[in-house]
């Protein structure tokens, strides 16, 4: 019996040893497979990073030679264009306005090479001061000439230099988005509105500057470098079409064509001090150069509307609304003073004013407008800045949209108790859920367009203004924190309303005083106080908006506030 227990004890001892074995084995076995997997995710990202490194390097050896060439093109315009007996005129020609400007072009006081060496002059000076151009466009020269030899004197904007936004196509040049891995896209045709203006004689001269990605209210990518606001260099021109502002408000141009996404003329205006569709008698005569049959042949999506002369010089009293708090953001005390002077300036010119509040503004911009804008949740904008040096005022919002989703929405409700309008920020960026959802928030948008023109007609208003943002120009890389004060602009991108901006006072002592004497309630209002605190002497601007197809009402109403604005400013 002794000798069986014995061989039992054996027989465990065999079989815990075994299993002690085949443990030690399993382990091992993990830990290799673990150690094997580890190494191999190592090696894959360490090649992933070489790779893009490499790609990297390339395209910062192409933005270099880029920029060269840029250099080289400046240095072949300035020879052609300085000319000692000849330099006298350029101060006169620039600071004549357009309509002036084209008469003596039409009359031969001045040769279309003449007005393009002026402004070529003008640009370049002033461009060392803001950088507010990309690249000039070489071949001007020779359309100039060929305007000459053609007599095309009785074209609506002959002669006439004209600045063009960088994302706008100009054959032979490329449209970066501020990337320098889109160098190599040359365009082979040119933009339509582009077509159009060459068409009425106009010659596009420069090309302007924008925020990488075009996403931005400041102005400033890795290729081009930073444009400053013309008034503050601390502070942005705005955005996307700050290059234009800057330079237009600096005599470097005068005419210019930008695009408008989410306000991106109508919020460089305002911080820039100058016109969004400028009001003037040069604003209509550009307006009928644009709105001709080759505008929509060129693209049947444009209506086939020609330019209202009629609706722009009619002298019959409006019914207008105004408002300065747009139910969602406050906006700051020199902005709801600039809707004052305006609305004074509107009656002044016999117009009768009437309270008026946009329906629902903030589900209209953080339920749609902004989701809408990023409706894939900003993979589209990432995918642009792959291997790409990220511009420091946009690196904020990349980390932002660049955050997986899932992420997003968590962070979303868990900052809500605390923070709601940050809250609304991370819910807003992550996009549209399914393809469901983009159809629900495209149905609400036309809800929303309805209900609208829905309040106007109880009204009975004709156009509404108010501020054209909520605060004058931010300081520089503070655009994510003033993400609100876009607001009172992104709305009627979103219904489609037409809208212009222009400049209707400064900011004053007395209004950074009672800065200090509202509280802003939330995240988005505190960034915009911050931002204004220091901004004294910066141009503030006001919104003037209509119903659709209505863009001569638009102007009408603003060349009324212009009429009577030094009756009225304070």
């Amino acid at each position: 019996m002794i000798s069986h227990l014995f061989s039992a004890i054996g027989l465990a001892s065999n079989s815990e040893l075994t299993f002690q074995r085949i443990h030690e084995l399993g382990c091992a076995h993990w830990k290799l497979i673990c150690v094997s997997l580890i190494t191999i995710f190592a090696v894959y990202w360490s090649i992933k990073a070489f790779h893009s490194r490499l790609w990297f390097l390339h395209f910062k050896k192409k933005a270099k030679e880029h920029l060269l060439n840029v250099r080289q093109h400046w240095d072949h315009i300035l020879s052609k264009t300085k000319n000692n007996k000849k330099e006298s005129k350029h101060g006169e020609i620039t600071k004549l306005p357009l309509e002036q400007l084209r008469n003596k072009l039409r009359t031969g006081v001045y040769s279309a090479e003449e007005v393009l060496a002026a402004y070529f002059n003008k640009a370049y000076q002033e461009n060392q001061q803001v950088n507010a151009i990309c690249e000039p466009v070489i071949e001007a020269l020779e359309q100039s000439r060929q305007l000459r030899r053609e007599n095309a004197e009785k074209q609506l904007l002959y002669g006439i230099p004209v600045s063009i936004k960088e994302n706008i196509s100009i054959t032979g040049h490329a449209t970066t988005m501020g990337c320098a891995k889109y160098l190599d896209q040359i365009r082979t045709e040119d933009a339509v509105i582009i077509q159009v203006l060459k068409s009425q004689g106009a010659i596009p001269f420069v090309r302007t500057n924008f925020p990488q990605t075009l996403l931005s209210f400041d102005c400033s990518n890795t290729l081009y470098g930073r444009t400053k606001n013309p008034i503050d260099p601390a502070r942005s021109p705005g955005g996307s079409s700050g290059g234009e502002a800057a330079l237009i408000r600096l005599g470097g141009s005068i005419l210019g064509i930008g695009t408008d996404l989410g306000g991106s003329i109508r919020i460089p205006c305002h911080m820039c001090g100058i016109y969004g569709l400028k009001v003037t008698a040069s604003l209509a005569l550009t307006m009928k150069a644009l709105c001709i049959p080759l505008m929509w042949e060129l693209d049947p999506r444009v209506v086939p509307k020609p330019f209202d002369a009629q609706t722009y010089e009619s002298t019959k009293p409006l019914r207008i609304g105004f408002y300065d708090y747009d139910g969602f953001v406050m906006a700051t005390p020199g902005c709801k003073r600039a809707v004052a002077i305006a609305k004074r300036a509107l009656q002044a010119a016999g117009h009768e004013l009437v309270a008026y509040t946009p329906p629902r503004v903030e589900f209209a911009y953080a339920s749609l407008s902004v989701p809408l804008t990023l409706a894939d949740g900003g993979k589209m904008m990432i995918s642009h800045l792959k291997h790409e040096s990220v511009d420091p005022a946009l690196r904020s919002f990349v980390l932002s949209t660049s955050t997986p989703i899932f992420i997003r929405r968590i962070m979303e409700i868990l900052i809500r108790p605390w923070n709601w309008p940050l809250a609304k920020y991370f819910g807003a960026v992550s996009g549209i859920r399914n393809i469901t959802a983009f159809w629900q928030a495209e149905n609400a948008k036309d809800e929303y367009a309805n209900e609208t023109m829905k309040r106007w007609k109880e009204l009975k208003l004709d156009a509404v203004i108010c501020p054209g943002f909520a605060c004058p120009a931010q300081l520089e890389g503070r655009g994510l924190r003033c993400v609100g004060a876009c607001s009172y602009p992104i709305i009627y991108n979103l219904i489609d309303f037409p809208a212009g901006a222009l400049p209707i006072t400064t900011e004053t002592e007395e209004d950074q005083k009672a800065l200090e004497l509202v509280k802003p309630r939330n995240w988005f209002e505190t960034g915009i106080w911050k931002s204004t605190r220091g901004a004294l002497g910066l141009p503030i601007g006001c919104q003037v908006v209509a119903l659709p197809f209505q863009e001569e009402l638009v102007l009408r109403v603003m060349r009324d506030i212009e009429s009577k604005l030094s009756a009225v400013d304070e």
